[in-house]
């Protein structure tokens, strides 16, 4: 990833400023004392950690309205993104430093404060499918402020060292500033990781987000179970559906963490003695963003498979795609149908496929015949379109 362009709205001393035509390797800006390249500096570090460390530090009075954006270009066809951050309202009145003295450093932002990360590339201008969403946490590759100023930025004072240092030292100190090897950022990064592993660990839902997290799940799933309990099924079986971990509905997206991952599935069967619709598109992408097989996760989920939804996936939210247009790799995946559900059921589910008299659906089944015919004959369903 690297900055194309910066473009401030209004950031403590900087008031419409935009620098642009930034490309990547080592760009420098350079000026005269009290032109603005440190709080430049500290722009950028707001767009992508959010404005409470500078409200914290006393840079910024977070009173005042900031807002800008930076512009990036992200792998692997260097997309062009817009990300945008904004401090404003009727709401600013009531802040003060104080309210931002936890010393909570995370890529959210401030708690009211907007942000939006949107494709502005104008190669997919005319695009007609589905974007693929980005996350803040992907762009930046997944660290966080503490991170990104202790190992991937260094300052004035540390400049000022190399002055006195022969080539060699300099190019050993600057190795050393860059890969955040200087003791004192070490200390301080350790410190950090440490804290934060003893508070994952803790078992006390109050200290560690990912016990309160486990717990919320096993009080939904405490409470589907009991619902199901109380149903008649004379004649039905009801199936829950596998589903993604951030998928889209008329109206946003959602944040999904049952049925997604294959543990949760497979108890839940075990215990309930219930089988699933296994939604193909759903789970693969559930693996893309657990970052787990997709023929180890169709070895135990499609023993207790009754019904399929059939249909692509790419990414972690690029769903109901036409078959061979995504990540999953047909062939094996029928080849282990065949195998293990042979008695299920399934429909193709692809995204507008109902239209024009259903041709996204039959071209789906017309590409699935293909890669059956390519596996071989065997127990399980028949896939050949009429």
């Amino acid at each position: 990833m690297f900055i194309e362009r910066i473009d401030v709205e209004k950031f403590g001393a900087l008031d419409r400023v935009v620098v642009d035509r930034l490309g990547p390797g080592v760009q420098v800006l350079h000026g005269t004392n009290e032109t603005g390249k440190t709080t430049l500096l500290e722009f950028v570090r707001a767009i992508f950690f959010g404005f409470e460390g500078n409200f914290r530090r006393g840079v910024l009075d977070p009173r005042v309205a900031c807002a800008g954006r930076l512009f990036v270009r992200v792998p692997p066809e260097r997309t062009l993104l817009a990300i945008e951050r904004r401090h404003e309202g009727p709401h600013l009145a009531g802040l003060s430093q104080e309210a931002y003295a936890d010393d909570v450093i995370g890529l959210g932002g401030d708690e009211g404060d907007l942000i939006a990360i949107d494709d502005v590339d104008p190669r997919h201008a005319d695009s007609a499918g589905p974007r693929h969403r980005y996350y803040l946490q992907d762009v930046v590759g997944g660290i966080d402020e503490t991170t990104f100023t202790n190992v991937m930025a260094f300052g004035l004072d540390e400049l000022h060292e190399l002055r006195t240092l022969e080539p060699e030292g300099c190019g050993s100190r600057l190795y050393e500033l860059a890969s955040g090897l200087d003791r004192s950022h070490v200390a301080r990064v350790l410190t950090h990781l440490k804290t934060a592993i003893t508070r994952l660990d803790s078992t006390d839902p109050d200290v560690s987000p990912l016990t309160a997290l486990k717990a919320r799940r096993a009080a939904l799933l405490e409470r589907l179970a009991a619902s199901l309990a109380e149903l008649r099924c004379d004649g039905v079986e009801i199936i829950p559906q596998t589903m993604p971990p951030f998928p889209w509905h008329f109206g946003g997206q959602r944040y999904h963490n049952l049925f997604v991952d294959a543990d949760c599935i497979e108890s839940f069967c075990r215990q309930q003695a219930l089988r699933v619709c296994l939604d193909v598109s759903h789970s693969k992408l559930a693996c893309n963003h657990l970052r787990e097989p997709f023929s180890r996760f169709l070895e135990r989920i499609l023993p207790f498979t009754a019904h399929l939804h059939l249909a692509d996936a790419a990414g972690v939210d690029g769903e109901g795609l036409q078959i061979d247009e995504g990540d999953v790799d047909w062939p094996q995946m029928l080849s282990q149908l065949t195998r293990l559900a042979p008695g299920a059921s399934f429909i193709p589910e692809i995204w507008q496929g109902h239209k024009n008299n259903g041709e996204g659906a039959w071209l789906a089944l017309e590409r699935l015949e293909r890669h059956q015919l390519a596996v071989g004959p065997g127990p399980g369903p028949s896939l050949v379109a009429a």
